[in-house]
């Protein structure tokens, strides 16, 4: 007897009755999980996959953000597992739309819910596609690898588009967890506009700056970052991914240098999120002379080249004592100019106002010029603009200088002529 096709069965309408010989077996659809009852059995009763909710930034006032949330929500909420492939293209497509347009709000904030929430709608998606490997290539060139296999495989398997090779032992893709399917995902996501929401992350250099400080004799304050390859976010079944049985090795397409000149590095970098906001670093990374990276843990990846602001002790010394002694020389100028009568003149008028100009330019330099942030804001704006206008007025007084001595000299010796 055929108990699911006469009707004769005990199967929660979640479940699907799958037939056997003598009996029968209610087990979930792909993609959903028992909640209660026995695996598989007539008291089972399944719920429909858990997507992330898409609320980016509830405090930030951005209708970009507003009209993103709403459309990938109605796209997830009417979700038909028929057409997997098309949710799929749908909901990049969206993240491509959002990442094209300007946002005024806190752009790492915003980058690490959208890669959280992301990854994890692209696992829950990736359970309805059948065994194999799935890519796609959007309009903006954003593109996405899965590979789909049986979750007891013991194979090295290879996942990759045209801007991303990786390789790795497939049991690290299941871990712990067991899924009712009995397959597992592997995906790459490589998205060139998230460099708009990640370009300026800093890099975090506590792991490594005891050894570049070794390697270079000299303190390293800041460090400047280039994007050469697109943001790659890489995501697997399992979701404890922070510390591998066996690493994951990646090969990344980026963006060939001919040289790499002194205090330049070629880093293999990841986007490590820390209280909504993030950083780049490489604990736990290594990248060899071939290009290829080798890490014990998956996030966003990318390619940096990453230039070392060294700070050399002996040249800051130089420096300040330099400047020391043209204040000095510059305010005793300043004071003979105005205290010693006999010699004022206008020449002397001139002298004394480029004095002063280069006077409070040496000080505005020794005093703010150093910028330990690294970032460009109100103070080093300041220091700026008061440097360019003391050094544009002693350029003035220098002209001033130049005429009056054409009226002293030339135009003397033009009128005895005549």
């Amino acid at each position: 007897m055929d108990e699911c096709s006469s009707g004769q069965h005990q199967c929660h309408n979640s479940t699907v009755c799958k037939n056997t010989v003598g009996s029968y077996k209610c087990h979930c659809r792909p993609g959903w999980k028992p909640t209660s009852g026995s695996l598989r059995g007539p008291d089972t009763i399944c719920q429909e996959p858990p997507f992330p909710t898409w609320t980016l930034l509830p405090t930030a006032h951005s209708q970009t953000l507003l009209r993103f949330s709403v459309e990938v929500q109605n796209l997830l909420r009417d979700f038909n597992p028929a057409t997997v492939n098309y949710t799929i293209q749908k909901l990049i497509e969206a993240v491509d739309k959002l990442l094209e347009d300007p946002m005024e709000t806190e752009t790492q904030q915003v980058a690490a819910q959208l890669l959280s929430n992301l990854e994890q709608s692209l696992r829950t998606l990736a359970q309805f596609l059948p065994k194999g490997p799935f890519t796609y290539t959007s309009p903006s060139n954003t593109e996405l690898s899965l590979m789909v296999k049986e979750q007891d495989n013991k194979d090295v398997t290879t996942v990759h588009h045209g801007q991303t090779w990786m390789e790795l032992d497939w049991a690290v893709t299941a871990g712990a967890k067991i899924s009712e399917n009995g397959s597992s995902v592997a995906g790459i996501l490589s998205s060139p506009n998230m460099e708009k929401l990640l370009g300026n992350t800093p890099l975090n250099l506590e792991q490594r700056r005891a050894s570049l400080e070794d390697f270079y004799g000299s303190p390293i304050p800041s460090v400047s970052l280039k994007l050469l390859s697109n943001i790659n976010s890489v995501f697997l079944t399992n979701t404890n991914t922070e510390k591998l049985a066996s690493n994951v090795t990646f090969k990344f397409d980026f963006t060939s240098v001919e040289s790499i000149e002194p205090r330049h590095e070629l880093i293999c970098a990841f986007w490590k999120a820390h209280n909504g906001n993030g950083y780049w670093d490489t604990d736990g990374c290594s990248m060899n002379g071939t290009g290829f990276c080798h890490c014990n843990h998956l996030t966003s990846f990318a390619i940096l080249m990453a230039q070392y602001h060294v700070q050399d002790p002996r040249l800051e010394l130089i420096t300040k004592v330099g400047l020391l002694l043209s204040l000095i020389c510059l305010l005793l100028c300043i004071l003979t100019f105005l205290l010693v009568k006999p010699i004022q003149s206008s020449r002397t008028m001139v002298h004394l106002h480029l004095c002063i100009c280069l006077f409070l330019g040496s000080i505005i330099f020794l005093v703010g010029v150093e910028n330990e942030g690294g970032e460009v804001g109100l103070r080093c704006r300041l220091v700026a603009v008061m440097l360019h206008f003391c050094f544009l007025a002693a350029f003035c007084w220098m002209a001033l200088e130049g005429v009056e001595l054409y009226f002293l000299v030339v135009r003397v010796f033009q009128g005895q002529g005549l």
